[in-house]
């Protein structure tokens, strides 16, 4: 009888991020719309708030909830506006290398 040798799996990660950015893209960009409708809310009419989507270097979608507004960063940075706004729909936000 012959003897099978070590099963093994390899995964292709370009055709298993293909499979992410198709199944979660719009779950990212709509998520990234409900935190900046929350942002709206906070805000005079006035002050515009967008998302902007891309995909990562490493594949992944990404959605970023701006305000573009001179005042943007001031509120941030004194109020943690766009923290505060994801942490009420279960986001945790973190800074990366890039800002």
């Amino acid at each position: 009888m012959a003897k099978a040798g070590k099963a093994s799996i390899v995964i292709d990660s370009d055709r298993l991020m293909e499979w992410v950015r198709k199944a979660h893209t719009e779950t990212v960009h709509d998520t990234a719309e409900d935190v900046a409708e929350t942002v709206r809310s906070k805000l005079p009419e006035d002050v515009e708030v967008v998302v902007n989507d891309h995909i990562s270097a490493a594949g992944r979608p990404v959605s970023v909830v701006t305000i573009i507004h001179p005042s943007g960063m001031a509120r941030q940075a004194r109020d943690g506006i766009l923290t505060r706004s994801a942490a009420e729909h279960g986001l945790t936000v973190t800074r990366t290398e890039d800002g």
